[in-house]
């Protein structure tokens, strides 16, 4: 699973990191209006240590990503729902860290 969120992390954002914990994971599931089932994500959220100083990386948005950035819970909260369901409460989870470099 560490490997599969490093892989992740560098394709989205370019940052080379490696996983240190599980903080979370759970399902989302998409269902038709008929209740036939359209999509089962198990989303695991994984906490990560960046194998340079942050400030040495060129952050990019990949080729899922529309953006890539940095946030702090009170940007995250200030997105209201721009943010993807359960930011706040993932970053929240994860403690306050701050990124090596930044």
């Amino acid at each position: 699973m560490f490997d599969a969120a490093r892989r992740e992390l560098r394709e989205e954002t370019g940052v080379s990191a490696h996983g240190r914990s599980v903080i979370t994971a759970f399902d989302s599931v998409t269902r038709a209006p008929s209740g036939a089932l359209l999509f089962h994500y198990l989303i695991a959220v994984i906490l990560c240590t960046p194998d340079v100083a942050l400030a040495e990386v060129s952050l990019r948005a990949g080729d899922d990503a529309l953006e890539a950035g940095w946030f702090d819970a009170e940007e995250i909260r200030a997105l209201g729902t721009l943010a993807s369901a359960r930011c706040l409460e993932i970053a929240r989870a994860a403690g306050p860290t701050t990124p090596q470099g930044l």
